[in-house]
């Protein structure tokens, strides 16, 4: 089945989401039956549970080292032990998918309306990201100018949306959606035989794919998934060679260390009288409030402002996690939680760091070539 691109600004912002929230905004919940995510017993793609417990005498005061030297515990930076093994992102992926898309549908004669993505792999660190996870820092300074979603700032994400909605309208020639029967707000994608020869369409089937061989996600490309079947692709195994894995799947632990402080966090939102307020900072915003700020009726190739009641309820948010003491535990939690992991995994992830460091220079290469 061809690749389905999800929707482009949902695609983006989920990369952007600050620390706590990713989960929670993809629209799925695990336990729900509804859910595309769904598995059933013993399919070797279900997700295991993150951790329910910790233990507080892990905690370490700021300052502290990571348990291999590199990293120093600071939680305005939101420093975790896990950083020295993910490659910093610089955009090469979606550059370099722009660039061989562009080139090889004008080499099939395909006339395409691709903008020119901006791409600086030496562009400085910004200060509203965690050091090397990428997380938008979600502090009170940072709400109360970006809201919930630091992409507001930042002109140069305004293609990348075009450029997925380009992709998107030639997929929509032959492709459409059709609901999964007895499965609600689930879909499938299926192809109209009959449009399937488009020749814009076809085109873009087969750049894509042979996009996907020459630059094929180097996680899946390893010697340790030599011997796998396709089909019996593990979570558990991945998770212990891939870091980014873990910062996402350790991000979503709730031990009972965080109750008391999500239950003053609760009590400081109430004066915000927002309707479906929930019980945990993870949710927000809400169904309702993202509803009010982001589904809009178009797919909008450029991100907008915030408006002014987001940075109201963003910063009082963002004060109430750090007044509740919920920022610090949580950080404390994620810290002690991914010191283990590192201990425990190091030489696995050090190898997925050295694949994805050679994947990212040939991106970078190939781009250097080629624009």
């Amino acid at each position: 089945m061809p690749h389905h691109y999800p929707t482009p600004v949902l695609a983006l912002i989920t990369a952007l989401l600050p620390f706590g929230l990713v989960a929670c905004q993809s629209g799925e919940n695990p336990n729900d039956s509804s859910s595309t995510a769904q598995v059933e017993e013993n399919d070797p793609m279900e997700f295991p549970s993150p951790p329910s417990t910790f233990d507080p005498s892990k905690i370490e005061k700021d300052g502290a080292k990571s348990v291999d030297g590199q990293v120093v515990k600071d939680i305005k930076r939101f420093t975790l032990p896990i950083d020295p093994y993910i490659v910093e992102s610089t955009g090469s992926d979606i550059k370099a998918q722009q660039v061989f898309l562009d080139k090889c549908l004008k080499s099939k004669n395909v006339s395409v309306n691709f903008p020119d993505i901006d791409f600086n792999p030496n562009k400085p660190k910004d200060p509203k990201f965690a050091v090397s996870s990428g997380q938008f820092l979600f502090t009170p300074e940072n709400a109360s100018k970006y809201g919930y979603f630091s992409a507001y700032s930042d002109a140069s994400y305004d293609k990348i949306p075009a450029f997925y909605n380009e992709i998107e309208r030639i997929h929509k020639i032959a492709e459409k959606e059709v609901p999964i029967e007895g499965e609600e707000n689930s879909f499938t994608v299926e192809t109209v035989s009959e449009k399937a020869n488009d020749p814009t369409y076809k085109a873009l089937i087969e750049c894509e794919e042979q996009f996907s061989n020459e630059f094929m996600d180097p996680s899946f490309n390893s010697p340790e998934n030599e011997d796998e079947q396709e089909n019996e692709y593990s979570f558990e195994k991945e998770l212990k060679r891939n870091p980014t894995q873990a910062m996402f799947f350790f991000s979503d632990a709730e031990p009972p260390i965080l109750k008391d402080t999500i239950t003053k966090w609760k009590e400081c939102m109430k004066p915000l009288g927002i309707p479906d307020l929930p019980d945990t900072p993870f949710e927000m915003p809400t169904q309702s409030l993202s509803d009010k700020w982001y589904d809009k009726p178009d797919e909008t190739t450029t991100f907008p402002p915030p408006p002014a009641d987001e940075l109201v309820i963003a910063k009082q948010d963002a004060e109430c996690r750090q007044s509740s003491g919920f920022y610090q535990t949580y950080y404390d939690v994620q810290w002690g939680l991914l010191q283990d992991y590192v201990k425990e995994n190091k030489d696995a992830i050090q190898k997925t760091k050295q694949r994805e460091e050679a994947a990212e220079k040939k991106r970078q290469e190939f781009i250097l070539q080629n624009q």
